[in-house]
């Protein structure tokens, strides 16, 4: 089983208890309602309870209704990092963010020359990597 929970799936459940609904969150995403329960399973999966009870008249978050709170202040805190950011590359797989206060000049190149990609991770405290790959 994976260790991490998806920032994804957490969304999915977020709006599951927003909309009260998987069919109505799944709408909002533009997925496939058994797509959508499937994400929301997953993050159940690895909480170890169902977050709603499901019904024809929608959801009702028993076990959810405890941790729907921390969830929407972690999709919160993720919808603020992300606004702050002044440059922001798609990543082909996982999240990659950097910024020009990260890679100075090279973060602007990289974002005006769309053939270009950078990363950057923490080694450990106080180290760190960066790589520039230049496709031509």
């Amino acid at each position: 089983m994976n260790d991490r929970l998806s920032l994804e799936g957490l969304r999915h459940i977020a709006a599951v208890h927003r909309c009260g609904s998987f069919s109505g969150a799944a709408r909002e995403f533009g997925v496939t309602q058994p797509a959508l329960s499937a994400a929301v399973r997953k993050v159940e999966d690895f909480m170890g309870h169902p977050l709603f009870e499901r019904s024809t008249q929608g959801v009702v978050p028993p076990f959810g209704v405890t941790v729907i709170g921390l969830i929407e202040d972690a999709v919160a805190a993720d919808d603020e990092a992300a606004a702050r950011m002044p440059v922001l590359v798609a990543p082909t797989c996982g999240l990659t963010v950097f910024t020009e206060a990260l890679f100075g000049s090279a973060g602007v190149a990289l974002h005006e020359h769309p053939g270009r990609a950078a990363s950057y991770r923490v080694l450990e405290e106080g180290q760190n990597e960066h790589r520039v790959r230049v496709d031509r």
